[in-house]
């Protein structure tokens, strides 16, 4: 039986892991979160909890030449430190989330749209002496902004932002496996970043879990509009905003969820968009439970996500598995993916007609009932099942 390492953040993603690990039984499975207690988001008590590069780290972390494999959860700086630091013949698998690639410098541009690119360019500033630039995009991912503030606090063993995108991008280059759902990611990494590690399908959460414990009347009337899912720049919420300036809204409300950060960039999104569209824009900056958060589809009948690279794929399944007629980007990998599976997924800048009413519907009940098909097909639980029981016996 194999024995595997999983170095995770602390997410809720991973408890989805833990246990399907646990219910498959095909390996002996270890999990270490970097980071201290208590924890956020891991309920499982089968967890270790351990401060990278503590004085006892490595003892603590034991022999690793007794692991199979090492799983690397969301490969940002911390944990690209500690795969270069691995023996060269262990066996690493890459499972990808997406910003600790998509937000480094190679592709610092391709994410945006005209309008929210010419707002990140201008909130790059000058944080350090002469000889260290910061660009502070917000960029991608809680744990990105918290590692570049940390830096900013412990101004005097910075690093600069190249010297850390070295260390990243060599830790990428070391993976043997990439894990994850959507090939054209896989493409593109390769391509600008040179990674040489073979993609195999995974994914973190089934449709089922996506779905627990939300009880929607899906024939009720629906109106409201969500923009959306997290308070980063990728959402591209101010060219959405610029196009649904010209729409008649009527009584439809928008809902625009900003709860990751609460930063400066949320509480600049939420000002625009009550100055364009005043009582009808709902900036949502609280936490929301998933139950709660899901539970807001059963008021909406679209949804515009339209980030470029591939993020908010719960968010999406969720709406369409309820009905919600889903606008994207059609430069965005997920969307192509999507497409080609045949799901019925509209595009935000060739299908997207503020004068055409039917814009504003949500699914049809046969396009609900294909979409629900296409999802189950990529993301059911026992596809989910298959998919990690090969990566934990590789």
């Amino acid at each position: 039986m194999n024995k595997n390492l999983h170095i995770a953040f602390d997410d809720k993603f991973i408890d989805y892991i833990i246990n399907i690990a646990t219910d498959l039984n095909v390996s002996e499975d270890r999990f270490v979160i970097f980071g201290g207690l208590p924890a956020r988001h891991v309920k499982n008590t089968n967890v270790e909890f351990l401060a990278f590069n503590g004085e006892d780290f490595w003892t603590k972390i034991g022999d690793i030449n007794e692991y199979n494999n090492v799983f690397i959860h969301y490969a940002a700086l911390p944990m690209a430190e500690f795969v270069i630091k691995l023996p060269s013949n262990l066996n690493i698998v890459w499972c990808f989330w997406g910003g600790e690639a998509f937000g480094l410098s190679y592709f610092e541009k391709s994410h945006f749209e005209p309008i929210t690119l010419e707002y990140v360019q201008s909130k790059t500033q000058i944080v350090a002496p002469k000889k260290f630039i910061f660009k502070w995009n917000f960029l991608i991912h809680p744990f990105r902004c918290y590692y570049a503030f940390k830096e900013v606090r412990e101004f005097k063993n910075r690093r600069t932002k190249e010297d850390e995108e070295a260390i990243v991008l060599k830790g990428l280059k070391r993976m043997n496996y990439f894990a994850h759902f959507i090939p054209k990611d896989y493409d593109l990494i390769k391509e600008k970043l040179g990674v040489n590690a073979k993609i195999i399908p995974f994914h973190y959460a089934s449709v089922e879990k996506m779905i627990e414990g939300v009880q929607i009347d899906t024939t009720q009337l629906r109106t409201n509009i969500l923009i959306g899912n997290s308070d980063t720049p990728t959402n591209n919420h101010l060219d959405v905003f610029e196009k649904l300036n010209e729409s008649d809204l009527g009584d439809r409300k928008i809902l625009c969820p900003l709860s990751y950060h609460k930063g400066e960039y949320a509480h600049y999104i939420a000002s625009i968009g009550t100055k364009k569209f005043g009582s009808k824009f709902s900036p949502l900056l609280d936490f929301m439970d998933k139950v709660s958060y899901n539970t807001l589809t059963s008021s909406v009948s679209i949804a515009i996500m339209y980030h470029i690279r591939s993020q908010a794929a719960g968010n999406v399944v969720v709406c369409m598995w309820f009905g919600v007629k889903v606008y994207m980007n059609s430069k965005s990998t997920l969307y192509q993916l999507l497409k080609q599976e045949g799901a019925p997924v509209y595009s935000f800048d060739s299908d997207f007609d503020s004068a055409n009413l039917k814009t504003f519907e949500p699914l049809t009940d046969a396009e609900t009932f294909k979409a629900r098909e296409v999802l189950s097909r990529l993301f059911s639980y026992e596809n989910q099942k298959k998919k990690l029981e090969i990566l934990l016996t590789l």
